[in-house]
């Protein structure tokens, strides 16, 4: 499977790293498939990131083994990776935002295996009057997300226990939601 690091600068407690996982096929080609979907996704969202807020997918794609999570090689993909700068004006909070929840049709290990990942900060202009997530802007956000779903993005079940270790394993992402709640962050690696 392939890794695509993004990451999130420009406000306080950044750098923040968004890691997004693809089935792609191990090479060039699948490393530039990886990075012009991360980097369409952000071009997608970024409007609702507050202004100054940046994130960036990196062009160096890594090739980890899914079953033990080892780095099995890189690739430096030639594909467009521009950093989209956030549009939102207005005061923001930097530890609160939306969650993307990814669901795959995989179990592993007894459980359905889901993903998550955090967009934070948002923008000010996103949030109603409850601190909940505007209607219409969580709707935009949901319909953004259909070319990722469509695309070999993926959740990475990672390696699980002391000997004998469960292997982890890669399942394609069938479907995207953001639920109307804010989410916060208490340290970038939540």
């Amino acid at each position: 499977m392939l890794r695509v690091k993004s990451t999130w600068t420009g406000f306080t407690g950044s750098p923040g790293y968004t890691n997004l996982y693809f089935g792609n096929t191990s090479d060039v080609t699948g490393a530039n498939s990886a990075v012009t979907v991360a980097s369409n996704l952000w071009d997608a969202l970024h409007t609702f990131f507050p202004t100054g807020v940046t994130v960036q997918a990196s062009q160096e794609v890594e090739d980890v083994d899914p079953a033990n999570g080892d780095l099995l090689g890189a690739f430096t993909a030639t594909a467009s990776s521009p950093g989209w700068v956030g549009t939102s004006p207005g005061g923001y909070s930097a530890a609160s935002g939306a969650v993307i929840n990814w669901r795959t049709a995989g179990i592993h290990r007894g459980h359905r295996v889901r993903g998550r990942t955090f967009l934070v900060p948002l923008g000010a202009t996103c949030y109603q009057t409850d601190g909940t997530i505007i209607d219409a802007i969580r709707a935009s956000m949901i319909t953004a997300l259909a070319p990722a779903v469509a695309s070999p993005l993926g959740v990475w079940a990672r390696p699980f226990g002391p000997p004998p270790v469960v292997a982890g394993a890669f399942f394609d992402v069938i479907s995207a939601s953001i639920p109307d709640k804010s989410a916060v962050l208490r340290s970038r690696r939540d």
